[in-house]
């Protein structure tokens, strides 16, 4: 699966890097957010499809400049300082979470208020006409949020939490964090977010950082403080959503399998008892209403169980085969991709193109599962050997 090495290629412009994994990476992304422009933008215009292609070939094209500007150093000229550029998009974020109304149809935020608003009046929150569909570590983190009087601003949090993820893995080569920062930009998917006060990103960014930093804290063959500690916030990450075990998965597979076993067994069985956990109190105060309306009823009816049940296999394959996180994060978007693609596909066979697009018989949000990990992918490795190899041989 590592195998997806640079290649050198020549163009019209030039001498030009083709790295395959980027160019795959961002060829999803392109597909996600043509995906995105042509059912918003076939709304309200007759030739949505056209703007879908057009927008597929700009990014593809703007990518590879950004890719290219990467690889040269270019962006190095422009002296604009990464944590800089996450400031900005942050505040940017809260600016229009604050002052753009929320008109859009999607009901996760509205979900996550409805069930903030029970739990707080003392009523069960789950099984309420939103149907909340998260486990309850999402409403948890989401809770901050709501005690401020804006939900909203979890898109914020998603954006800054993404921003912190490419700085952690670019290392000290910031500049390819502020690439893959306005790769963000150009994807629909990041307004989108804003837009309608979904928490998509910010669910995904979440552990993407969470995973960066138990990759750089967790030593395997130790069962220290950071060891429990990452355990535990991993277990609460995991209570966000059942997808999140595709992450997860190959994660450990890849930390400990090769190097302590005993001690992967431990880490899992630590995040496995603190996601039960989070589940205990809505069991007892209600567990016949949990069973039939709580988040295992819901998100279980988007895809059938022996789809997940394969694609967790297909998980487990890839924290075998992964050398290093960023392997994980680039095979495990492209497993919640197809995955998504595929609950996309049937529907569309079951209800048609204008069921999909037009009558909102599907949420293309899901596609942004995949998003944070693709976009991260892009660059190639961060660790400071490749970028020293760059600046000793800038033309390589």
């Amino acid at each position: 699966m590592s195998a997806l090495h640079n290649e050198s290629i020549s163009t019209p412009l030039g001498k030009a890097s083709y790295n395959p994994r980027s160019f795959l990476a961002a060829a999803i992304l392109s597909f996600v957010g043509g995906v995105f422009v042509l059912k918003y933008a076939g709304r309200h215009m007759s030739h949505g499809w056209i703007d879908g292609i057009l927008y597929v070939a700009v990014f593809l094209v703007a990518v590879w400049g950004l890719t290219e500007a990467d690889r040269k150093r270019i962006l190095q000229k422009f002296h604009l300082n990464a944590l800089l550029l996450i400031s900005f998009m942050t505040l940017a974020s809260i600016i229009a979470v604050v002052v753009l109304p929320d008109r859009s149809d999607v009901s996760r935020l509205p979900a996550i208020t409805a069930w903030l608003n029970a739990l707080f009046s003392g009523h069960y929150p789950y099984g309420t006409s939103l149907n909340p569909s998260a486990f309850p570590g999402l409403f948890f983190a989401a809770s901050p949020f709501y005690l401020l009087g804006n939900t909203g601003l979890l898109e914020a949090a998603g954006i800054l939490l993404f921003g912190i993820s490419a700085l952690i893995l670019s290392g000290r080569d910031s500049q390819r964090a502020k690439m893959q920062l306005m790769i963000m930009m150009l994807l629909p998917t990041t307004y989108y977010e804003l837009v309608t006060r979904s928490e998509l990103l910010f669910n995904m960014s979440l552990i993407a950082v969470l995973m960066l930093v138990a990759d750089e804290r967790v030593d395997p063959s130790k069962r220290d403080s950071n060891f429990f500690f990452t355990a535990i916030l991993l277990g609460l990450a995991l209570s966000t959503r059942s997808i999140v075990a595709l992450l997860y998965s190959p994660y450990v597979v890849f930390k400990f399998l090769k190097k302590s076993l005993f001690n992967g067994l431990i880490f899992s069985l630590t995040v496995i008892a603190v996601f039960f956990a989070t589940f205990l109190p809505f069991i007892i105060w209600n567990s016949r209403e949990f069973m039939l309306d709580g988040p295992f009823a819901v998100q279980f009816g988007y895809v059938p169980f022996w789809m997940m049940g394969v694609s967790l296999v297909l998980s487990i394959v890839i924290g075998l085969s992964s050398k290093d996180i960023e392997d994980i994060f680039f095979y495990a978007g492209i497993l919640l991709f197809l995955l998504v693609l595929w609950a996309f596909v049937a529907r569309v066979v079951d209800v048609g193109w204008q069921g999909v697009f037009l009558r909102n018989r599907f949420d293309v949000g899901y596609f942004i599962f995949c998003v944070p990990y693709l976009v991260l992918s892009i660059g190639g490795s961060g660790k400071a050997k490749d970028i020293e190899k760059c600046e000793a041989n800038p033309e390589e």
